[in-house]
């Protein structure tokens, strides 16, 4: 969360003082949520508020409270989605923060499962005095060979997935980057990703996994220069 938190999360073990240098960053998360599955009939809705309380003995705390929300309005065979959140913060200045996120969900009719869907979200970035990066608790990389984190970014995803039988699947994707942040020095676009994964599970505690894919960010303005990413993985998981 903080570059103090950083600092301490990478310190040695020191065993004469195990309890400050083994444990992560002091904090404490408290939260209370609604969500009803059929509001009025014909949608659902989750909401919830979050407040994380720094007990570091840092410099500048940083405490932070969010208020996010998500409901979905399934018609037919189609599921449309909306979600958010509002972060405000206080540490040596107090921020606000806010994410979106909107989804469209289409399940094909066909003889096999299969959906196809369209995603934005965005995040906002350090714009001004008043706005501030959105900064989740928890740390989650977005896109297969970008990884970028969601502060200061709008991601637009297009993906379809099909399980053609009990074992067998298969998901195709792909993502346009963007950041948002006023303060880049290069361009916002940093280009598309495109990503294929195929899933086999033959029995249920043993299943393989084969994907595949490309990030071009000569495609975009923040890196045209640099020449394309590319990335291949085969995973296999067996449970006992």
């Amino acid at each position: 969360m903080t570059m103090e938190d950083f600092a301490e999360f990478y310190t040695f073990v020191d065993y004469d003082d195990f309890f400050d240098t083994y444990f992560a960053p002091k904090r404490a998360i408290a939260a209370v949520g609604w969500e009803h599955l059929s509001l009025g009939e014909f949608m659902y809705i989750n909401t919830a508020i979050i407040a994380q309380m720094d007990f570091t003995e840092a410099e500048n705390p940083y405490n932070n409270q969010y208020l996010v929300f998500k409901a979905g309005i399934p018609i037919d065979n189609y599921l449309i989605e909306i979600g958010g959140g509002v972060e405000t913060s206080q540490s040596d200045k107090n921020g606000l923060a806010f994410a979106a996120e909107f989804g469209f969900y289409w399940m094909i009719p066909a003889s096999f499962n299969n959906r196809l869907s369209a995603v934005f979200k965005f995040a906002s970035g350090g714009t001004d005095d008043l706005i501030s990066p959105f900064t989740p608790i928890t740390t989650k990389y977005y896109g297969n060979l970008v990884k970028q984190k969601i502060s200061g970014l709008s991601i637009f995803t297009l993906d379809y997935t099909a399980r053609f039988t009990h074992g067998f699947g298969v998901s195709l994707s792909g993502s346009y980057f963007v950041r948002n942040d006023l303060s880049a020095s290069e361009g916002y676009f940093l280009g598309p990703e495109a990503f294929l994964l195929l899933v086999w599970s033959p029995f249920s505690d043993v299943h393989f996994s084969l994907g595949g894919g490309a990030f071009f960010p000569s495609l975009g303005d923040g890196y045209p220069d640099r020449p394309f990413e590319w990335k291949a993985e085969l995973t296999t998981t067996i449970t006992f």
